[in-house]
Parts: structure tokens; C-alpha cells; sequence
């Protein structure tokens, strides 16, 4: 991370995972494709580095990573995001696990452990996180909550249906991954995405929950795994404009969301009125099948 060496230190570290082609899972779709890199650069600018943009708290350190062999031209362009925004650093590596863990453990060079404690996060890199999570975090810089996962487990699932057209879905999930984060001390020095899959990291470490009423980050619908779905029948449609509002009033503003592709609602399609039969015959373990057919 010797790039980063004129950094000043911070108590609280992030990570977006942008570019490094290595497989925790799954297929790897080449970000590099130009089209591609295209759509998912304006999301990650328009809506990510927005949310951080607007943080009522300045103090803290976003680490993107990347692979090293990213195209030239798109490195200047994150370069450039480098020099615009303080917060913002990029680290170039090669494409091995072991190059990922390497970064995540050398964060501890510029971690401020202010109360003997600093604090980790992660988010995608099109997702969104509110106005005042750094400030919500910094609450938690106190040794009392050393090795203590804080998950904000309200997220807006967000799918974009038409022109002016959205659908969003209030999802409570206790291991949401969009701004978990993690109370480390500089003797056991672990970041959030070392703890293991986000669904299971409080199988084995202490969680607090943030209360509902505090609300959540945004969780963009842009793919076909099975993760990218929204429930039709606990969603609400808004047009663009009570969008904005929807979420201005929850700590979301300015995000740029038409830049999301369109991806029409299939409430009328035989897979959708398919996986709401399975729901009603299937018992709730196995509902994870719906789940996926609903997503393809």
C-alpha cells in the first residue's frame, strides 16, 4: 500500500471491492468490457461516492480496490476521483486472494485507534449508504465495543422498472452487508470483510443491530444472481420524484438513481406468478428456490 503513504490516519477505514478479478464464489464477469465498466462507473459515481460525498462526518479513509491490470485510461479516471475526493484512495493489486488479504491487513498502517479501538467497513460498489453513517460509526469508538460487529439492518432494496419508474422495498436483514462494519484494536487488528461471509459473521462475533427507526442504505438491483431480488408484493412503485423524497426523508440525497438500467417488473410473468404458488405450497426452508427462479 505504499501509494497510499502520505495518507493521513483515520479511525475509520473503508473498502469497496471494485475491480479485482478473483472468484469468492460464482462467476466473474470481466469489468473491464468497455460497456460495462461504463454503466457500473456511473453507478458507482452517481450513487456510491455520492453517498459519501455528503457525509456530515469527514473523518474517515474509503480504500477502492482494484486490479492492477486495469486498463490505463480507466486508472486515470479513478485517480482523478482520487484527487477530487480526500477521502478516497485506490489500491492497484494483483488478482489473488492473497493480494486482497494483504490490503486489508496493511489498513492497520493508517488506522487512528482513537480509545484504543478503530473501526472497519465495507460496502459494494453500487450501493449507498446515509448522510450520517460515519457519524453513526463514530458513536462506536469506544473500547467497551472492541471485536463488535454493528449492522444497520434496514436497507432499501432499489430496481429501476421503467423511465421514471422505480421499485423499492424496505428489507430488514440483521447481516446486511451495505455498511457492515467492525470494532477492531490495534493488538488483533481484523477488518469486516476478514470475518468471513457477511450472512454468517455473527454466527461467531458479538453484533449490535441499529434500530429500525434510524433507517438504512440503499441496495441496487443490477444483476441476476440470486441475491438481486425484490419481494413484488412488499414493494411500493414510486415515480423519480417521490423517490428523491422517499429517500431525502431517510438521509439519502442527491444520488443520481436513473442510472441504473431498466429491468421491467415481471409481477405478471409466469416466473413471478410460479414463485408466489411455491411460496404458499413450499415450507420456508426451501423457499430459497423461489427465491432464485424469481431472480433469473
Amino acid at each position: 500500500m505504499s501509494q497510499t503513504s502520505y495518507l493521513k490516519k483515520s479511525p475509520i477505514i473503508g473498502f469497496v471491492r471494485y475491480s479485482q478479478k478473483i472468484e469468492f464464489g460464482g462467476n466473474v464477469r470481466n469489468m473491464f468490457e468497455p460497456e460495462y465498466f461504463e454503466y457500473r462507473y456511473k453507478i458507482f459515481t452517481d450513487i456510491t461516492l455520492k453517498s459519501f460525498q455528503q457525509q456530515t462526518n469527514p473523518n474517515f479513509i474509503l480504500f477502492v480496490l482494484h486490479s492492477e491490470n486495469m486498463p490505463q485510461p480507466y486508472k486515470e479516471r479513478f485517480l482523478k476521483l482520487e484527487k477530487e475526493n480526500a477521502f478516497l484512495h485506490n489500491i492497484f493489486m494483483h488478482d489473488t486472494k492473497e493480494a486482497f488479504y494483504e490490503a486489508l491487513s496493511g489498513s492497520v498502517n493508517f488506522a487512528d485507534f482513537e480509545n484504543n479501538v478503530a473501526i472497519t467497513f465495507r460496502v459494494d460498489n453500487d450501493d449507498a449508504v446515509q448522510g450520517d453513517y460515519i457519524e453513526k460509526l463514530n458513536t462506536f469508538l469506544k473500547e467497551e465495543f472492541a471485536e463488535t460487529c454493528i449492522s444497520i439492518p434496514l436497507m432499501y432494496r432499489l430496481k429501476r422498472i421503467a423511465e421514471k419508474s422505480f421499485m423499492v422495498e424496505d428489507f430488514y436483514f440483521p447481516a446486511n452487508a451495505v455498511g457492515l462494519a467492525y470494532v477492531t484494536t490495534k493488538e488483533n487488528y481484523r477488518t469486516v470483510s476478514e470475518l468471513g461471509d457477511h450472512d454468517l459473521v455473527n454466527n461467531k462475533n458479538k453484533m449490535i443491530l441499529m434500530p429500525k427507526n434510524s433507517g438504512g442504505g440503499i441496495m441496487t438491483i443490477n444483476g441476476e444472481n440470486a441475491i438481486n431480488w425484490i419481494d413484488h408484493s412488499k414493494a411500493k412503485i414510486l415515480s423519480t420524484e417521490e423517490l428523491q423524497k422517499y429517500f431525502a426523508d431517510k438521509q439519502l440525497k442527491n444520488l443520481d438513481l436513473e442510472s441504473l438500467r431498466i429491468f421491467p417488473d415481471e409481477t405478471s410473468s409466469f416466473k413471478f406468478r410460479l414463485n408466489k404458488k411455491l411460496k404458499l405450497l413450499v415450507p420456508p426452508i426451501f423457499q430459497v428456490v423461489s427465491n432464485k427462479i424469481n431472480s433469473k
